[in-house]
């Protein structure tokens, strides 16, 4: 566990043992642990910005918990963002986040299909994120407006002097000038000409520009740009001017849109019109039918004026009453016949869709119990789904979406229930499904689907028992995806352990949470069944990830475990698998005449079981189910395509070597293989990568003659190499690990080798160990820059630093510049006043940095700086 998380737990722990209502201070909660009073306060601050706890804001300090509450994304707002606009959201944010600056942003589209909503929405969402000041303009131009006088529309953009055209009789500035700091969205720029197009590139190339008028002054200013045509790009716009927008987002039109982001549509709409006119509407079904299939050719605009028509015409007649009821009969546009299977119905007793001329505040209450009679009418009323019972679900997936995204709108009648659930410990267990989906079946899933699953989760979880399907309806629901499936029923399990909620309800709604990700479709199912605790996963953990797929499901088996059980297992897991198309069967020993009779009588097609299982195999045959190889082909390929290499030395080379064996497979032993090779002189030594497996079996090998020329062994798994020395790989940046390392290999390599392997598997573990925690900075240029800080702090205070504590340092500071650069880290205020050592380390970190935070445009907080002389401290006790 974590430090951080060891400390959120004990503070909980002292909040609940000793009744701390008002909070626990930094100093108090650091004498229960063995940490410093600072680092306690920097973590404290830490879990606040989380939303994990809160603080006071009197003197001193005290941290509390705080109520969990989903956080808010402005792209939620534009209906599709977890649908079928889901991966343009995610680009559009990559381009807001891309650091210093941001990227150029395209949006292309029919008229009408929403882009000046979603440019105003990129701009939201940079402002959310801090990465432009709150004071930021947006500043919007429609350049056909100016499409037929060119030199009015660069005036516009750039700004003139006095006298550059007719009429300029005084020095004006221009958009460039206005959207400094911001953005400036140009639509229809089709209609901005190639000359025009060759200034705004050169802008964006260079910062600079020159008004209209002005030959030999240059002006510089700091814009994003956002862009918008209806129109083709390749076309309209010239090559070295597209060149420049690396984001490009297209929006599908209304007749495109899923039936339920129509609905969607047609529901935001009502609901704004009700706001504005202040009337409570009631729209019947059919009306919403004939919106549904509208050609709508000017898309939402089109559908927007149908809308206000359909309220205009029932205004015209009800204009006294208190709600206006709308029906087919108000709607003048015309519209095609739209299949059964996509018409929107309703229970008998609920005559349409209603929409209230109040804010949500105002009637929160109500709407909390609007929204549960909604999902329990939709659930319980499957009759009028059995058309399309999957349409049913997504509606039902949609509304818990929309409950959860605005709840801190609702009642405390509401907190209530939802507190039933200790949120942390199931958004922990959401995570390690995550981790698990990506690291054993090698699929990264989309952040907006991971959002989606936690709120689904905790509203089933902790309104345990208000949503179930029947097992009518369940029946009709055909899982065509097998990878979906899976998934679905290895989240849902782990998620449900230990709960009374009903698994079905949960397992449907996450397959259609998942139905975004578009997983591949893998005909031939492939299994792994290995002895040991791990054997099986470590190996279809490799296999998965290379292939970027869920190829292989993986069962690890005690040692002692009978072949009737391995059965019964295998055929438990196929039962609800389409086998049609083949099962392929990896296996690390067995009789396989034993294995296949009883599994292939279960199977609906052809059953391969291979012998002796390797991680190259699984790879082999993983990647050939991947590409969709033939089942028959396979079998021919497999056959004689595995059988071991033999050689025979009195040791495993004729000469001195190393073995580099990972538990994890083969890569990170390839890579430490690669260091020594960089360094070694030709024929010096032999360096040997093994399986772990092999390793272990030469190890208890009654005959250890292959192992006669070893001199070390290299592992990421502790393990008993008696007589021949070995260091564990994680381990050996500390000083008796390294001492080992030096000693086994001193006789063969020179001092000067030896510090270079050391200094290479440093930074290999850096960049191996901040992957996972950086989103978008590049692990070998970052920990180059922050190589350099480090050798400013050794220079300056004359010493070198052991490696343990260069890698902390590497992977300390590569996390936080990135922290920085994204807007998460701010100073903390606090009493403590620092020591003299202190502020020496504080005024000499800000020329160490200097270099960095020019470059990413930051300034390193005071408390991050103490923290680094927290991690330094006992190696700066001698220095100067």
């Amino acid at each position: 566990m974590k430090a951080q998380e060891e400390l959120y737990q004990k503070l909980l722990s002292l909040l609940d043992q000793y009744n701390h209502l008002g909070g626990i201070t930094a100093s108090e909660l650091a004498e229960h642990v063995s940490l410093k009073r600072s680092v306690v306060s920097l973590y404290l601050n830490q879990l606040c910005e989380q939303g994990r706890l809160q603080k006071t804001l009197m003197r001193p300090v005290r941290f509390n918990r705080i109520q969990f509450i989903p956080s808010k994304d402005v792209f939620k707002r534009f209906i599709g963002y977890s649908g079928s606009h889901l991966n343009q959201i995610s680009q559009c944010k990559s381009a807001v986040m891309y650091p210093p600056d941001g990227l150029p942003i395209i949006i292309t589209g029919d008229s009408g299909v929403g882009k000046s909503y979603l440019a105003s929405l990129i701009y939201e969402y940079a402002l959310s994120k801090e990465v432009i000041p709150p004071e930021a303009p947006y500043v919007e131009l429609n350049c056909a407006d100016y499409a037929n006088n060119p030199e009015l529309l660069s005036s516009m953009l750039f700004g003139h002097t006095e006298g550059a055209f007719t009429g300029a009789t005084k020095n004006k500035k221009g958009l460039l000038d206005a959207a400094n700091g911001g953005y400036l969205f140009l639509d229809e720029i089709h209609r901005l000409s190639s000359e025009n197009q060759e200034k705004l590139f050169l802008f964006m190339d260079k910062g600079k520009f020159r008004r209209l008028g002005e030959n030999d002054h240059w002006h510089s200013s700091h814009v994003r740009f956002i862009f918008a045509t209806t129109e083709d790009t390749n076309t309209h716009l010239i090559g070295t001017f597209l060149r420049r927008i690396p984001i490009r987002i297209h929006l599908l039109n209304y007749k495109s849109r899923p039936i339920m982001e129509k609905l969607d549509l047609i529901e935001s709409l009502y609901q704004n019109e009700a706001i504005q006119i202040q009337k409570n509407l009631l729209v019947h079904e059919q009306l919403i039918n004939k919106l549904l299939s509208m050609e709508a050719t000017g898309n939402i605009g089109t559908l927007n004026n149908a809308i206000k028509i359909s309220i205009a015409n029932a205004y015209n007649n009800q204009s006294t009453t208190e709600q206006l009821i709308l029906t087919k009969e108000h709607l003048v546009y015309e519209t095609n016949e739209i299949k059964s299977s996509e018409l929107i119905q309703t229970p008998t007793h609920f005559f349409g869709i209603a929409f209230r001329s109040h804010t949500e505040k105002q009637i929160s209450t109500q709407l909390y119990h609007e929204f549960k009679d909604k999902i329990w009418t939709i659930a319980n009323h499957t009759d009028f789904f059995e058309a399309d019972p999957i349409a049913m679900i997504k509606q039902i997936i949609d509304e818990i979406d929309r409950f959860m995204t605005n709840f801190s709108f609702y009642t405390q009648e509401v907190d209530k229930n939802y507190l039933k659930l200790n949120e942390q410990k199931l958004l922990s267990k959401i995570d390690t499904c995550i981790h698990l989906v990506q690291t054993t079946y090698g699929i990264e899933l989309h952040t907006s689907i991971i959002e989606l699953l936690k709120k689904i989760c905790i509203y089933i979880i902790s309104h345990d028992g208000q949503l179930t399907f029947s097992e009518s309806l369940l029946a009709k629901i055909v899982y065509a995806n097998n990878t979906q499936f899976r998934i679905s029923e290895k989240i849902s399990a782990s998620i449900l352990e230990n709960t009374s909620v009903d698994s079905n309800t949960l397992f449907a709604l996450i397959y259609y949470i998942l139905e975004p990700q578009n997983f591949s479709v893998n005909t031939i199912e492939g299994i792994i069944i290995a002895h040991g605790e791990s054997t099986a996963t470590s190996i279809a953990s490799v296999a998965n990830v290379l292939c970027k797929d869920y190829i292989f499901e993986p069962f690890d088996m005690p040692i002692n475990i009978s072949n009737a059980e391995i059965i019964k297992q295998v055929n438990a897991y196929l039962k609800n698998i389409d086998t049609r198309k083949g099962v392929i069967l990896l296996v690390d020993m067995g009789s396989l005449q034993t294995l296949y009779e009883p599994i292939k009588n279960h199977l609906n097609g052809e059953l391969l079981i291979v012998n002796n299982l390797s991680t190259l195999m699984a790879i082999d045959i993983g990647l050939k189910i991947q590409t969709h190889i033939p089942f028959q082909q396979i079998i021919e390929t497999t056959q004689n395509a595995y059988i071991s290499e033999t050689k025979f030395y009195e040791g495993l080379t004729l000469g001195n070597n190393v073995i580099i064996s990972c538990i994890s497979g083969i890569g990170i032993a390839q890579k430490i293989k690669s260091i020594f090779d960089g360094v070694l002189l030709p024929n010096q030594l032999d360096i040997l990568t093994i399986e772990y497996q092999e390793l272990k079996r030469l190890i208890q090998s009654s005959s250890k003659t292959q192992l006669n020329h070893t001199q070390l062994i290299i592992t990421t798994t502790p393990i008993s190499t008696h007589p021949i020395p070995s260091v564990n790989i994680e381990n050996i940046l500390n000083m008796s690990e390294v001492n080992i390392f030096r000693v086994a290999l001193k006789q063969i390599l020179s001092a000067a080798q030896l510090d270079q392997i050391t200094e290479n598997i440093i930074k290999l573990f850096s960049i191996e160990g901040i992957k996972d925690h950086l989103s978008f900075l590049n692990p070998n240029v970052i920990i180059s820059e922050v190589s350099e800080v480090i050798k400013k702090y050794e220079d300056y205070y004359q010493v070198s630093f052991e490696h343990h504590i260069r890698l902390n340092l590497l992977m300390h500071i590569s996390i936080m510049v990135e922290r920085l650069i994204l807007h998460e880290l701010k100073d903390i205020e606090d009493d403590y006043k620092p020591s003299s050592a202190q502020n020496k380390f504080v005024h000499l970190s800000k020329r160490a940095f200097n270099t960095i935070e020019k470059k990413y445009h930051f300034t390193v907080p005071k408390s991050e700086l103490l923290l680094i002389f927290e991690i330094l401290e006992d190696s700066l006790t001698y220095a100067n």
